[in-house]
């Protein structure tokens, strides 16, 4: 995937485009870089994703951003 200049052009579609379409309460989750945590719970934030959490990798390192779908 092409994520754009800052690496996160795929993120922001799918907080644009995709999270308002999950059932509330139903999970959103996406796999990714080791440093993009904050930036992809920040844009999932900003549309109402909830009960935001990051879960590592075996090498400790920041792998998954999830949570759950608003209204």
């Amino acid at each position: 995937l092409d994520g754009g200049a800052d690496g996160l052009r795929f993120y922001r579609a799918i907080a644009q485009h995709w999270a308002d379409r999950v059932k509330p309460g139903g999970l959103i989750a996406v796999e990714i870089g080791e440093e993009q945590a904050a930036q992809v719970a920040e844009l999932f934030s900003h549309v109402g994703v909830q009960n935001i959490g990051v879960d590592r990798d075996i090498q400790g390192l920041d792998r998954v951003v999830w949570g759950t779908a608003g209204k």
